[in-house]
């Protein structure tokens, strides 16, 4: 019995390496990967798994160029030019569709709103994010140009579905379009050149399967040799895997248990935990942070021994900005836990970054129960300290690929059992740090809006460009009623985390 124990725990921690390999997650324009149909069979009414980003421009541009365009920038992506089609089981291919051209297919849509303010800009955007995407054309993505803005020119409103690709691939995808002298020649360099500016450090997790690859083979070979010293074939992989397990996977072997078990992160229950409603409200908050003014104040209160990063300051912000709203609403956060997830770019440094999905997610806590700001920041470092030396990323793409195999009725149950680890979802985007241009006309801003999945219906983005910081907000409004005064307490939070932090009205940025 001892024996047959160590024989199913080999099976089942080969199975691991295999899922978790870099080789099951390789790039395929013909079929969508496990982390593809993940997304794609999330989707739910109430909930739908799709990307929006919004591009603010200068003038307007016309239909027949933005037309011209995207039909030239999706012949570089034939999953912008395909349909998803159902094979069978968990089965999803990529079919291409020949007489494609986004004005034939209905990919852009002109927009006028009825009056040129924030509230009918955010009330169309809180509209289409309730709507279905592919309902007429089967195709996943969608761009509107929205005249009649506030500020004069218009809007590049982008909507595209989880499946297709995730953030990070989405938000290099589209810069390669805005810029000058826009060709098949001059997107290809952007994407090689994206590929060698990536702000990517590479996790543990990684690191410990790479060396698991070289050692693994020793150990089982060395067990091999003594079992057939004691003429045990099975006593020989026994020891071997005994061995490899002790050694090499004992912590992440662990923490994927932890994850697979659902032995979850706390998370207070709140008003975030209500049924989602299906109706979605968006917000911005902007002209309030600057990526200069968030790194001054991680410089000032930094140490030799401590040093504190922009997101740290940032995550800190919106932990402050929550403690601040459920106070607001006659709650006590002094004894909450609020848990997050975070998603988390598995790429390697190397790696090019394509129309794909190639990211996990990490459930976290925002310090909402901690009074002092620096006290959140503190928290906040050593929180995503922790996540980049454990395993929990190995873990979550294990999970991810687990359930994709599951039927659809049991899949949702536990993404929905699993989600309740997290009350929203937070991330941070960089667009461009340099001005963009679409057909000539200057990109004055961007925006961005990140989904969820399961039961949390809330997500804050950070998404900067040309270093100014927009904090997107988009929540279930049986969950938010009122995102304004959410927004509202973001604004207050800033003003607060300035004086706090440096005693001063507002940080200064540094040279």
């Amino acid at each position: 019995s001892f024996f047959r124990l160590f024989s199913f725990f080999s099976t089942f921690l080969f199975w691991l390496l295999t899922m978790t390999s870099s080789k099951n997650l390789r790039h395929d324009e013909k079929h969508l990967s496990d982390f593809d149909v993940f997304w794609l069979r999330n989707d739910a009414p109430e909930n739908q798994m799709v990307i929006h980003f919004a591009f603010c421009m200068e003038k307007n541009v016309e239909m027949s160029v933005i037309d011209q365009y995207l039909d030239k920038w999706s012949m570089n992506y034939p999953r912008f030019r395909s349909k998803a089609v159902h094979r069978g089981g968990v089965r999803y291919d990529w079919v291409q569709q020949p007489d494609f051209t986004p004005l034939k297919y209905g990919i852009v849509e002109q927009v006028r709103l009825p009056q040129a303010t924030q509230a009918a800009l955010y009330n169309f955007i809180s509209d289409v994010a309730n709507e279905p995407l592919g309902r007429d054309n089967g195709m996943l993505w969608k761009v509107y140009r929205v005249d009649n803005v506030p500020w004069g020119g218009s809007m590049l409103f982008w909507r595209v579905h989880h499946c297709v690709c995730d953030g990070m691939a989405l938000v290099t995808l589209i810069r390669s379009i805005f810029q000058d002298d826009f060709s098949a020649d001059a997107e290809k360099a952007a994407m090689v050149a994206a590929k060698g500016t990536q702000r990517h450090r590479r996790s543990k997790a990684a690191k410990w399967l790479k060396l698991g690859k070289m050692v693994c083979p020793v150990l089982v070979g060395f067990g091999v040799g003594y079992g057939l010293l004691q003429l045990s074939l099975v006593a020989s992989v026994a020891v071997g895997v005994t061995l490899m397990v002790a050694v090499m996977w004992g912590r992440p072997l662990w923490q994927v248990t932890k994850v697979v078990a659902g032995l979850r992160r706390p998370n207070t229950r709140t008003a975030l935990w209500n049924k989602l409603s299906g109706k979605k409200t968006v917000g911005v908050v902007g002209d309030m942070v600057t990526v200069a003014a968030a790194k001054a104040l991680a410089e000032a209160v930094s140490t030799k021994e401590r040093r504190y990063t922009i997101n740290d300051v940032l995550v800190g912000m919106v932990g402050g900005a929550f403690r601040r709203y459920f106070r607001d609403q006659g709650m006590n956060p002094d004894k909450m836990v609020l848990g997050c997830a975070v998603p988390v770019n598995i790429r390697s440094p190397k790696e090019e970054v394509r129309a794909e999905n190639r990211f996990t997610l990490v459930f976290a806590s925002l310090p909402v129960h901690l009074e002092r700001a620096m006290d959140r920041v503190k928290y906040m470092h050593d929180c995503m300290e922790d996540i980049k030396k454990g395993f929990e990323p190995l873990a979550g793409v294990f999970l991810i690929k687990s359930l994709n195999y599951l039927p659809q009725f049991v899949m949702d149950r536990l993404v929905q059992f699993y989600c309740r680890n997290a009350s929203m979802v937070v991330t941070n985007v960089n667009a461009r740090d340099k001005p963009m241009r679409f057909a000539g006309t200057l990109v004055t801003d961007a925006y961005g809006w990140v989904p969820s999945a399961g039961g949390v219906g809330v997500g804050v983005s950070l998404v900067s460009y040309l270093g100014k910081l927009n904090i997107g907000l988009i929540a279930d409004r049986n969950q938010i009623p009122n995102l304004s005064k959410l927004a509202d307490c973001f604004r207050q939070e800033w003003k607060a985390l300035n004086v706090e932090l440096t005693g001063s009205k507002a940080a200064k940025p540094s040279n």
